[in-house]
């Protein structure tokens, strides 16, 4: 029975990573473009490091917590959700930086292309955090 859940995740995963490719496929638009959704990519990337190395020190804490409070097991469900939804929200936002330009230079050909790809870009986030965490709770009971 634990199966159904495991194909399902896999299945969300492949078409997030199906998502990240009609984003990356789209064209990123003029020099000027480029260069300011670089800028923001590299906030964006900043940002993470910095949420990512405070979380990572509470993570650690929790953990060992887990562990003598409730055992082994316990602490080991709450690392493998903490490095799951790491890997979701530094995955999703450089699909959502990168889709920011692209779904700009969208706008110029109208209002369907632009919507259908900012909706694919949104989506990559929703489909990676579903995937990975029902990937992560039925592996571990699995």
């Amino acid at each position: 029975m634990l199966l159904f859940p495991i194909i399902v995740s896999i299945f969300s995963l492949i078409f997030a990573y199906f998502l990240i490719r009609e984003v990356k496929k789209a064209p990123s638009g003029s020099g000027k473009m480029i260069e300011i959704a670089q800028g923001i990519r590299e906030g964006a990337v900043s940002y993470l490091k910095r949420q990512y190395k405070a979380v990572a020190q509470v993570a650690v804490v929790l953990f060992f917590v887990l562990f003598l409070a409730l055992g082994i097991k316990a602490a080991l469900g709450f690392l493998i959700g903490a490095i799951a939804s790491a890997a979701s929200g530094f995955i999703g936002m450089m699909i959502s930086t990168q889709a920011n330009v692209k779904v700009a230079e969208a706008a110029k050909k109208g209002l369907a292309s632009t919507l259908n790809l900012a909706f694919r870009g949104g989506s990559v986030t929703g489909f990676l955090v579903a995937g990975l965490g029902l990937l992560s709770v039925a592996g571990f009971y699995f």
